[in-house]
């Protein structure tokens, strides 16, 4: 019995599964400075996290897709056994250090905008959610050459995750990387 370990790694803007259950995203707050909306749009645009396109914005998310098996030898035919799929995932958002001194309007804008940039972004870990829930059901069970059987294991967890790495980059499209949905702060 031989034991295999895989990986890939999505680093987006706006970056498995343990199965039994995925561990919650790990927070990453950006500290940002300023007493008006411009100026928090101009720290952000400075200093947010860039993107797959090298552009900063104001939030982002990151998953990563780990997984690994053992595989049982029947003569020349293998099959995979013992699947583990593992998701690690952060989002980072940024963290407003005069929050408490601000106005009334101008502070229920940012704690709007931060709502919905946090949903923008749990979109996105979402992604990585079912890209591992389908390398899961992908590998489960395959069975093959002994001598392919890990290389077409890695290919189609690479060819999911590449389509997940692209309904990211297509979800920021249709989004505007959650202006649409309301990750504009508005004041």
């Amino acid at each position: 019995m031989r034991m295999i370990h895989g990986c890939a790694a999505v680093l987006l803007l706006a970056c498995g599964a343990v199965y039994a259950k995925d561990p919650a995203p790990v927070y990453t707050p950006y500290p940002i400075n300023g007493s008006t909306a411009a100026e928090l749009d101009a720290q952000m645009q400075a200093l947010g996290p860039r993107q797959h396109d090298g552009a900063r914005y104001p939030g982002g998310a990151q998953w990563q897709i780990s997984w690994e098996y053992s595989s049982t030898a029947h003569g020349s035919q293998c099959r995979l056994g013992q699947l583990r799929v593992k998701l690690s995932s952060s989002i980072t958002l940024p963290h407003w250090q005069q929050r408490a001194q601000a106005d009334d309007e101008l502070g229920a804008a940012w704690d709007a905008f931060l709502v919905q940039l946090e949903l923008h972004e749990q979109g996105h870990v979402q992604h990585g959610r079912e890209a591992a829930e389908d390398i899961r059901r992908a590998l489960t069970g395959l069975s093959g050459s002994c001598s392919t059987l890990d290389q077409q294991a890695a290919e189609r967890g690479k060819q999911i995750i590449a389509a997940y790495s692209q309904r990211d980059i297509e979800y920021d499209a249709q989004t505007r990387h959650g202006q649409t949905q309301g990750a504009v702060l508005a004041y």
